[in-house]
Order: structure tokens, then C-alpha cells, then sequence
């Protein structure tokens, strides 16, 4: 595998060195060449055409990235993983060509997934219309979702299967129709917006 150009868009240094210590450690060939910290930075890393994969936090110290991303689109081998303290932002960031969706504190296995998802999607052989079928399903995949934050990393419930979601003290639980109760670790009243 050839090496693959990635942009972390952080704007706290030690979160974003913090990142590109997992992946000099954890993946070769991800290298990181371009840091951006406000929305300008942002749209200079966009608009290059040598990355491929960039991290980006949502909420930047100038505004929020969705701001940057209506103006921009991403050429075909360009991917986001996004990263955030914020999972109010999970059901919104696959409206945009998201690849995985990262909460911070960065969990090294979640970070490994995103990777494996990147290679799949990358090295998918590209079909008639000029994207993968993988790449297709991606931008499917995040609609009608609600990002759960859990121990193990995040998991994503299709809306039309939540029978109700319902307080307990400063948790939420989100009963689903598989009989199932999520328990998170937020009160209700984050979810109201999302």
C-alpha cells in the first residue's frame, strides 16, 4: 500500500498531536502532512487535492466546520473521518461525505476502524459512474441515525427502530424495538435537538 496524505483539523495542538501520535504509531503509511485550526485553515486543507483522508473536529475556535463544508466538495478519493467531544453532531456529519465518526477522548480501536473502513472504501474498485458502491453505501449509512456514545465506542441506532427514549436521573435510556436498552451516560435533554 502506497502511503496515504491526511489532514488533522483540530483546534486544540494537544489534541491533534495526540492524534497524529496514534497513527505514527498504530498505522504506517497514514502520514500526516497539513494541520489546520480555524475555518480559512480548513478550506486551504480541503481545496488539496494530495490528501486523502482528514480528521476534522467540528467545532473549530472560529465557528463550526459545516460552515466550510456547503461551500466545498471533496473530490473522489477524499474522505472525512470526523472527530468531537459532541455526539449531538453524529446525526448531522453523515449529511456530508462522512467515512466514521470519532468521539474524543480517540479510541485506538475505533481509530482502527475508521482505517480499515478508509482502506475498503479507497481501494474499492470504482464502478461506472466514477464512485465505489462502498462509497454510495457510506453516504446511506449515516441517515435516519442516532449516535450512541457507549463504553465500547459508538453505536448507531436507525431512528425508525427507537421505540422511546426516556430519563433516569442523569442517564438516558433508548429502548429500541430488538428489545433492547441503551444506556448513556447524558441526560435528556441532549437528545431533544438531535
Amino acid at each position: 500500500m502506497k502511503n496515504v496524505n491526511c489532514a488533522i483539523i483540530e483546534d486544540e495542538p494537544l489534541g491533534a498531536k495526540s492524534l497524529e501520535s496514534l497513527l505514527n504509531n498504530n498505522h504506517p503509511g497514514f502520514i500526516v502532512t497539513a494541520f489546520a485550526k480555524t475555518l480559512a485553515d480548513t478550506r486551504k486543507v480541503l481545496s488539496d487535492k494530495n490528501i486523502s483522508l482528514f480528521f476534522a473536529d467540528i467545532e473549530l475556535l472560529d465557528g463550526n466546520i459545516f460552515e466550510v463544508l456547503k461551500e466545498v466538495e471533496l473530490d473522489k478519493g477524499q474522505y472525512i473521518v470526523f472527530t468531537t467531544a459532541y455526539e449531538e453532531f453524529g446525526a448531522k456529519a453523515f449529511n456530508y461525505p462522512a467515512l466514521h465518526y470519532l468521539m474524543k477522548p480517540i479510541n485506538p480501536d475505533e481509530l482502527a476502524k475508521a482505517i480499515n473502513r478508509f482502506k475498503e472504501v479507497a481501494f474499492n474498485e470504482i464502478n461506472k459512474t466514477g464512485k465505489s458502491e462502498t462509497q454510495n453505501s457510506i453516504a446511506e449509512f449515516g441517515k435516519n441515525k442516532l449516535v450512541l456514545p457507549t463504553q465500547n465506542g459508538n453505536s448507531f441506532i436507525d431512528i425508525s427502530n427507537i421505540v422511546r427514549i426516556q430519563s433516569s436521573n442523569k442517564y438516558t435510556v433508548v429502548f429500541t424495538t430488538d428489545r433492547k436498552q441503551h444506556i448513556v451516560a447524558k441526560p435528556l435533554a441532549r437528545f431533544e435537538e438531535v
